[in-house]
Formats: structure tokens, sequence, C-alpha cells
């Protein structure tokens, strides 16, 4: 198993901690509508506020893993790439490349 150092730790706990905080703010926004607020938090704002706000904090800790180097931008690059090519011809998901990456 590879050793960790608690700041590493640290940097995939959050991100795991904001993706599961998209997932809710999704689904609230796919039950409610992406301008419905929570009459009884209205500061907090609308479903779609707090979305881009969880999607900011996302962003922040990725950026995070990439400064750590624990993830490789490129290669997230490369495969956003993908993902628009797959999805602009309408091909199926692929496995990654064998032995790249970090």
């Amino acid at each position: 198993m590879y050793p960790m150092d608690p700041r590493e730790v640290k940097v995939f706990v959050k991100l795991g901690e904001e993706c599961a905080e998209i997932q809710q703010e999704l689904a609230k926004t796919l039950l409610h509508g992406p301008y419905s607020y929570n009459p009884l938090e209205p500061m907090r704002g609308t479903n779609r506020q707090r979305l881009e706000k969880e999607l900011g904090d996302l962003m922040y800790w990725l950026d995070e893993a990439v400064k750590a180097g624990l993830v490789d931008e490129h290669m997230i690059r490369h495969w956003e790439f993908d993902k628009r090519q797959r999805i602009a011809s309408g091909a199926r998901e692929k496995a990654p490349p064998q032995g790249g990456g970090v």
C-alpha cells in the first residue's frame, strides 16, 4: 500500500466530501427545481446557487490535488477532451490507456 501523508489524505477526503455535497445539491435541484430554496434558510440561496458554490469548492480541492501532484492536470484535460469527443460521436465510454498517468 502506498503511504500517504496527512495532507494527501486530507485532499482526497475533501474531494470525496465535495462530490457528495454536489450529489445532494443535484438531487435537491432535480426534486424541487433550480430556483427553489429552503424557506427555513432563504439566505443560503437557491438550489442553483448552492450547486454553484459546491462546484466551486470541488474545483478548489481539485486544484489542490493537482498542486500536490496527486493527479495529473494534463491527464484530466486529456480525459475531458476524450469525453467531449465520445459524447459528440455518441460513442460509449472506454477504458483508460494502460501504463499511463501518475
